[in-house]
């Protein structure tokens, strides 16, 4: 049985000194490990054990960094515990929730032997924001959501709204761009026209019909694709062996619209098949963002002036809890009472939610709408300065619960 440590809860997070320390032989570092950042530091042990040695992780400590804004950083440590001494300013940058905390990507680390302890230093990667399973938070409770987790997606909506407003050269781009790379990396793209006055009918049946009116989009099968992008076979890249997850990415491409329509990441299929995909036989590529990205390049390659049309991406039915959740508390303002049903009308009466609103910005905190905000920040030379306006809460049919459609405005409102 695993060992009681301080829960986050009875151990306010300090500076280093003061910061909560947990083994690994306790359930709060083993679900620390299970992090993107744990899960790195752990294929970083396991994939170089000829360079690095044969090392494991006896604990982690939760500490906050001292900058403006706070945050948590992670310190894995490799000895019997940390080593105080050794460690230097960092500044890092909030990307993503799990549990009472923020997974963080540490940007600058100086002063530290990676023989010793290591950090969580890559460059940032908008793909380590979301975790690899899509959950929100972890701490959404069934009596409602965690105020303070909230706060935290309000701050994380407002950062990456912000890094959507800096200069291209300033965000580090996804070096996911060569389509080529889905079928080496064990993914199956099967593609087909949406008639909608044929096969397609049911697609607009409810709100998407409304949403073509409102935006114009054409409905000429030439301008339609559905792709359905399986992440369905076993491969090996290099020297390492991916596994056959069975994630799943169906998207519809319309030439000024992207709708997410059934989408489950190979971290969350993988570990669910009869021979399990374990966390280091994960495609690298493996977000939501950089496969719809690939996928939006291709359709548009006969006209890549087109990639940088888009008036805005919908999730369809949303069906992550802890994001209903989000959703809910950020509607709440704007409900006429407790009781209204704002979140289930369909796209005429749908909800507006603006970015400026710390409304917004929670709904963009989570997997959904993170998603997006990676999807542009990416890929600013190929789809333009674009940053998210506003977001609308809907219900796009009788079978779906409930949608979000992100609409995308050029920085500074210019065309």
């Amino acid at each position: 049985m695993r060992s009681r440590s301080p829960t986050f809860e009875e151990k306010d997070l300090e500076l280093f000194d003061e910061g909560a320390w947990f083994g690994m032989n306790s359930d709060e570092g083993a679900a620390l490990l299970g992090t993107p950042n744990g899960q790195g530091v752990g294929q970083l042990l396991a994939t170089h054990k000829s360079q690095l040695g044969d090392k494991t992780i006896k604990g982690v400590t939760v500490y906050t960094p001292e900058i403006p804004k706070g945050g948590y950083a992670l310190l894995f440590d490799f000895g019997d515990g940390p080593d105080k001494a050794q460690m230097s300013t960092m500044r890092i940058q909030m990307l993503s929730s799990f549990a009472a905390i923020l997974a963080l990507v540490i940007t600058t680390v100086t002063g530290h032997e990676l023989s010793n302890n290591a950090v969580t230093r890559r460059q940032p990667t908008y793909d380590e924001s979301h975790t690899r399973d899509n959950t929100t938070s972890g701490r959404l409770l069934t009596r409602g959501i965690d105020r303070n987790v909230y706060d935290k997606l309000v701050r994380k909506g407002e950062y990456l709204l912000d890094q959507l407003e800096k200069p291209a050269g300033y965000v580090q781009p996804s070096h996911w761009v060569q389509y080529a790379d889905l079928e080496k990396y064990g993914w199956t793209s099967q593609s087909r026209k949406f008639d909608y006055q044929e096969t397609a009918r049911w697609f607009m049946a409810g709100s998407n019909e409304q949403i073509f009116e409102a935006y114009s989009l054409s409905k000429d099968p030439d301008d339609n694709v559905e792709v359905v992008c399986t992440n369905d076979r076993a491969v090996r890249v290099g020297d390492h062996e991916y596994g056959a997850s069975q994630g799943e990415y169906t998207n519809l491409f319309n030439s000024k619209m992207i709708f997410a329509t059934n989408n489950y990441s190979p971290g969350h299929n993988g570990p669910k098949q009869a021979n399990p995909v374990s966390s280091n036989q994960i495609t690298p590529l493996s977000h939501w963002s950089d496969v719809v990205f690939l996928q939006w390049q291709q359709f548009c390659k006969h006209d890549p002036e087109k990639m940088k049309k888009l008036v805005g991406i919908a999730r369809d039915d949303v069906v992550n809890w802890d994001t209903e959740q989000v959703i809910l508390e950020a509607l709440r303002p704007l409900a006429d009472s407790p009781d209204a049903d704002i979140d289930r009308q369909p796209f005429n009466q749908g909800t507006w939610v603006d970015m400026k609103s710390d409304s917004g910005k929670a709904i963009l905190g989570t997997a959904s709408g993170a998603g997006v905000a990676f999807f542009l920040a990416q890929h600013k030379v190929q789809l333009g300065m674009m940053t998210v306006k506003r977001v609308k809460v809907y219900k796009p049919n009788d079978f779906t619960d409930k949608a979000l459609l992100f609409e995308l405005e050029p920085v500074g409102g210019q065309h």
